[in-house]
């Protein structure tokens, strides 16, 4: 007979306390400790008897979890008021609480969405370098911890357009378009410091030119991205011609919604190109 605390269970094993409370405290430290998100079940004190409305609740707590892991809800029994809970019923709620440990750190695609945060542009003739710089700032270190967990991150999209055909023109529409998507996720907020994202360089005679990505852990609540271009190259032999090449960087916010929800920081530009 399996004691309080310990699985599997089997068919006559009394259920305690302590079964129901090991359950809640592993979906609950994911779900509140990880993720920053709400509870419907709690800790049982006083040795009651274990309900069909506590077990629903921690049901749904599981369901919370798994449904963000894998898109789907699980396949665990809804116990009913009156219900006889058997030994698998328990053993299959520890069995989608324990998978909901081991895999945290997973997001299925259909559980995120995106949301405008800022962007930029340059359409008319420019040269020299231009940073444009956005300030995310979290309410807590405890929600900022809570976004990245969830595996929401910053998604910035930089490209070029409109060139007018010169091979210095030319030559920034490539270097911009191949910058593209990056992102800045969880692995980069738990690094901290400031780190490069991308740094997309030209080719030939504009091999000077850049663009990169870098952001800076400010503190445990602020983060700074910065989208630099850099028409670096000046003249070969001597003319240093400006650039006809629109650019543009935009910033969204790549989050988890749905079954797991976070809460957006406040954004403000501090540099515009």
């Amino acid at each position: 007979m399996a004691a309080a605390g310990i699985f599997p269970k089997v068919a006559g094993d009394i259920v305690y306390q302590d079964d129901y409370n090991l359950l809640q405290s592993t979906i609950a430290s994911v779900v509140s400790t990880y993720y920053n998100n709400s509870l419907s079940s709690v800790q049982l004190t006083g040795n009651p008897i274990i309900t069909a409305a506590q077990l629903d609740n921690l049901r749904l707590d599981i369901s919370k979890g798994y449904k963000h892991i894998t898109g789907s809800n699980p396949a665990i029994t809804d116990v009913s008021p009156g219900d006889l809970i058997l030994a698998a019923t328990w053993n299959s709620y520890k069995t989608f609480a324990d998978y909901c440990v081991t895999n945290k750190d997973t997001i299925y695609p259909s559980q995120r969405t995106q949301t405008s945060a800022s962007s930029d542009s340059l359409t008319s003739a420019w040269n020299g370098s231009h940073s444009f710089t956005t300030r995310f700032t979290f309410a807590s270190s405890v929600q900022a911890e809570a976004y990245f967990n969830t595996q929401s991150r910053l998604r910035i999209t930089v490209g070029g357009s409109n060139s007018l055909g010169s091979s210095k023109d030319n030559g920034w529409l490539s270097l911009l378009n191949a910058v593209g998507v990056q992102y800045y996720n969880n692995a980069n907020w738990d690094a901290g410091g400031t780190i490069t994202i991308v740094n997309q360089y030209g080719s030939n005679y504009y091999a000077e030119n850049f663009c990169s990505i870098s952001a800076t852990k400010v503190s445990g609540t602020i983060l700074d991205i910065t989208v630099t271009i850099n028409d670096a190259d000046v003249g070969d032999p001597f003319v240093d011609e400006n650039v006809n090449t629109d650019a543009s960087a935009i910033i969204v916010f790549d989050h988890s919604y749905d079954a797991i929800t976070v809460v957006l920081p406040t954004v403000s530009v501090t540099s515009n190109w």
